[in-house]
């Protein structure tokens, strides 16, 4: 269990991987993909930052753009997944 900052998520982890996967390789491109998504229902932003509880790491890579660490996490007890920086995690020592 976690806790992290997010602006934005998807209701499928598909949605979510696929944005994962091109923005690896291009941010411009990931945005699109994003509007998209968003357009069509499948992934929304919060309008700004927000603390979440995060319940599983799916899986996480290096960010081209800048080389931070981004992480795909599920929040928790919601069928919503985000892409969250390692740095805006903090991991709690407790289970819900």
């Amino acid at each position: 269990m976690a806790t992290g900052l997010v602006v934005a998520s998807c209701n499928t982890l598909e949605s979510i991987t696929e944005l994962a996967h091109l923005d690896k390789e291009s941010t411009e491109e990931a945005k699109i993909l994003f509007n998209y998504l968003r357009m069509n229902g499948k992934c929304g932003t919060y309008g700004k930052f927000i603390i979440v509880f995060l319940e599983k790491l799916e899986f996480s890579y290096i960010d081209n753009s800048d080389g931070e660490v981004i992480e795909v996490w599920k929040l928790y007890n919601q069928e919503l997944w985000s892409l969250v920086r390692k740095s805006n995690v903090k991991l709690l020592g407790l289970t819900i």
